[in-house]
């Protein structure tokens, strides 16, 4: 099973994979399959769940320096204060959010006392499980 517990949810392994190197190999697999929540500029979907297809437009909100904020929870958007208003959000499986976003700079949970910045020639190692 490797060296992921797991009793740990994906924010811990998170955290562990950004302070030891040996967890990061499950942090990459867990996080194709997992939950991920990007900022929109407008609400594009109904409230409640909706199935997005090919061609749902989805307006990233991206930071001023053009990275992505990406979070592994609707709390972690609000960590720390920085954001401090409702916002619209799209949750996607990361996969698909990865391949959506395969060119740019990707800052996962950037406000936390832990994120991961993923660069686009990893996140295409990532997608290809070859990292």
């Amino acid at each position: 099973m490797g060296l992921f517990n797991t009793k740990y949810n994906f924010e811990t392994l998170l955290k562990k994979a950004v302070t030891k190197p040996a967890y990061q190999a499950e942090f990459y697999k867990r996080l194709l399959t997992e939950k991920l929540i990007v900022l929109t500029k407008t609400n594009i979907v109904p409230t409640g769940t909706y199935t997005t297809t090919e061609n749902t437009p989805i307006d990233v909100l991206t930071l001023s320096d053009l990275r992505i904020p990406v979070f592994t929870s609707t709390d972690r958007i609000f960590d720390n204060g920085v954001i401090k208003n409702q916002v619209n959000f799209v949750e996607l499986e990361g996969q698909v959010l990865l391949k959506m976003l395969s060119n740019k700079t990707i800052l996962i949970n950037p406000y936390s006392d832990y994120g991961k910045e993923l660069i686009p020639s990893e996140i295409e190692n990532i997608l290809r499980d070859d990292i």
